[in-house]
Formats: structure tokens, sequence, C-alpha cells
């Protein structure tokens, strides 16, 4: 028997999506946050962690820039 594709309804895309955002924003905060309390309490910034942090920043935009010119250029062709 040969397994079928499985694919999410609208409301289960929906759903991960926010869900994927709201993770993305807990640990952009408590990454900034760590950073910040290491910077004022012992005067150093923590390395990992912050690169960690500034990674997801810059793959953020970079994605965002990407998926807005591809979504952009397929409008574009349907016209």
């Amino acid at each position: 028997m040969k397994k079928q594709k499985w694919k999410a309804d609208e409301m289960e895309i929906a759903i991960n999506y926010r869900a994927m955002r709201i993770a993305f924003v807990f640990s952009n905060i408590a990454l900034l946050a760590y950073c910040i309390y290491e910077y004022v309490a012992l005067k150093r910034l923590p390395t990992i962690p912050f690169a960690i942090f500034l990674a997801q920043q810059v793959l953020f935009f970079i994605s965002k820039v990407f998926i807005t010119s591809k979504m952009t250029k397929e409008s574009d062709d349907e016209e």
C-alpha cells in the first residue's frame, strides 16, 4: 500500500504559523534579555547567545526579502 502525501488544511497552516511566530518572538526576547542581563551585571557580552540572536534576525530579514520578491514576481507573472 502506497503512502499518500499529507497536506495541511488552511486552519492547520494558520495555527502552525502563529505557533512559530510566538516561539520566534519568545526566543528572541529571551536571548536579548539574557544578553542585556549579562552585559549589565558582568560587563561582558555573551558571544554565543548574541550570535544566535543576530543570526535569527539576519535569517528572518533575508527570508522575508526573498519570499516577498518571490510572491511579487509570481503576482506579476499572472498579470
